[in-house]
């Protein structure tokens, strides 16, 4: 992950940072659910916070959110009671025991869930937080199975598609690849997790 951090703080430096925004916002999605994208979001949050960058972990994926599991932590208030207009941001934001990083976790699973992401209050949530923190991670879902992480990725500066050996199929690269030739989302990279050497043969 530390390494990881390194070629992010390249991708990020091309990026087209959104006007008016300093921070910026990394969308972490995959194809199908069991990639490790929750994994992935939190190690790369901690390993930017503690390389000193003020980071703040969001669960967005608000369908089957999953950060209040891994940091067990209340999953009452969240990142669809504040798009809902329910709370505040200071509210949902909660610190965590690495210096550098808070959370929001996702909140009860909203009945409309691509609704909270559509319209201003978006824009408003990501805007609040850029004021404060260097990176914001979003934990999204599958960018091939729900219509949420496209429109989350409108937002975001740069995307990591994570794949997994063993679970990824290799036709759904086709659809990381059309993504990327349509620039439907800014800067994406792969990040292959869960890689077994001895699985792996010639070529």
């Amino acid at each position: 992950f530390r390494s990881i951090r390194t070629n992010i703080g390249f991708l990020s430096a091309h990026s087209r940072k959104t006007e008016g925004r300093e921070s910026t916002v990394i969308q972490v999605t995959s194809s199908v659910g069991g990639e490790g994208k929750s994994f992935c979001s939190i190690n790369l949050a901690v390993s930017l916070a503690l390389a000193g960058s003020k980071t703040v972990v969001v669960g967005l994926d608000l369908r089957k959110p999953k950060l209040a599991a891994y940091f067990n932590l209340s999953n009452d208030v969240g990142a669809s009671s504040v798009l809902a207009g329910l709370s505040t941001i200071e509210e949902a934001l909660i610190s965590s025991e690495v210096p550098n990083l808070d959370i929001i976790v996702g909140d009860p699973i909203p009945p409309n869930p691509s609704e909270l992401l559509i319209g201003d209050k978006l824009k408003s949530f990501f805007d609040e937080l850029a004021k404060e923190y260097d990176y914001i991670i979003l934990d999204t879902p599958p960018i091939a199975l729900v219509t949420d992480s496209l429109i989350l990725s409108e937002h975001a500066d740069a995307t990591v598609y994570v794949v997994r050996q063993g679970v990824t199929r290799s036709n759904n690269l086709d659809y990381v690849n059309d993504l990327y030739r349509h620039e439907k989302v800014n800067h994406i990279a792969i990040l292959f997790n869960d890689v077994k050497m001895t699985k792996l043969g010639y070529g």
